[in-house]
């Protein structure tokens, strides 16, 4: 993996379940554009409402997200 852009996926309640990302195996040192960025976080929001998975998670046992996971998107990871 040479390239890796990730949003958080968040429950109403602000957890963090996971992340919804883009891989690939080439390089781009371009980074994500802010377009391409607000693009990924909003698929991310979208995701949570429709899924039927969120209501078992409720019940897990919860880890910390990862500091900063919930605020921005991680680009460009070599």
């Amino acid at each position: 993996m040479r390239f890796y852009a990730g949003a958080p996926l968040l429950t109403p309640d602000g957890e963090a379940l996971g992340s919804l990302c883009v891989i690939d195996t080439v390089p781009r040192p371009e980074r994500l554009s802010p377009e391409r960025s607000e693009g990924l976080q909003a698929l991310a929001a979208q995701v949570m409402p429709n899924s039927n998975s969120v209501g078992p998670w409720r019940n897990a046992t919860r880890r910390p997200a990862r500091p900063g996971a919930s605020q921005s998107v991680a680009t460009g990871r070599p």
